[in-house]
């Protein structure tokens, strides 16, 4: 078994795209926040996200979001 037989082939498509640099940023967060408790609840993982990328996500490019 290969790896794409079990994740879709554009998963990381996203790493390639105007806004990579938050997005790794942002699965830094995730991974932290996963060492340190692997139950987390969605509101304190967004507030994580918020205070580590708040600077950052004021200038993530939204048209690529919208495509």
């Amino acid at each position: 078994m290969h790896l794409f037989d079990v994740l879709p082939e554009n998963l990381f498509s996203i790493l390639a795209s105007k806004n990579k640099y938050i997005y790794v940023d942002a699965l830094f967060v995730l991974r932290k926040a996963f060492r340190q408790e692997m139950n987390i609840k969605k509101d304190d993982l967004i507030a994580m996200l918020i205070s580590n990328l708040d600077e950052k996500m004021l200038s993530i490019d939204m048209e690529e979001l919208e495509n």
